[in-house]
């Protein structure tokens, strides 16, 4: 069985940078989003393939504690796999397909939307 899991950008109309000082914000959800299709793989991994990029990365679940970045898109992936692993949940291996109509670097949160629907979908298939 195959799921969808999205979420969106979002733009700050006040207050960017604010937020984690305990200063005033008003965020708004975009239009664009992030969307993770995910699929139960039967072979221990965690892969992850990028549209945007044309690029795949692949984790091997035993190895996820002790993975080190690898300065691409793809550290967003594996670093919310290990967070949510020091939270006790254990992911399942899947095959995830990454496609974001979110422009990276635009400052309209493309990593969290894509960090976001990671999460989902990791927690929900574990």
């Amino acid at each position: 069985m195959i799921r969808t899991f999205r979420a969106p950008g979002r733009v700050n109309l006040i207050g960017e940078h604010t937020d984690y000082n305990d200063g005033f914000v008003l965020p708004a959800a975009l239009d664009l989003f992030c969307d993770v299709r995910a699929e139960i793989a039967t072979d221990g991994k965690l892969t992850a393939r990028s549209a945007n990029f044309g690029e795949q990365s692949a984790w091997a679940l035993g190895d996820l504690p002790s993975v080190k970045p690898r300065g691409d898109w793809s550290d967003y992936v594996a670093g919310v796999a290990v967070e949510l692993l020091r939270l006790g949940v254990k992911p399942t291996a899947l095959r995830l397909e990454i496609d974001s109509t979110v422009p990276v670097g635009s400052g309209l949160s493309s990593s969290a939307s894509l960090e976001i629907s990671v999460g989902f979908a990791l927690a929900s298939m574990a």
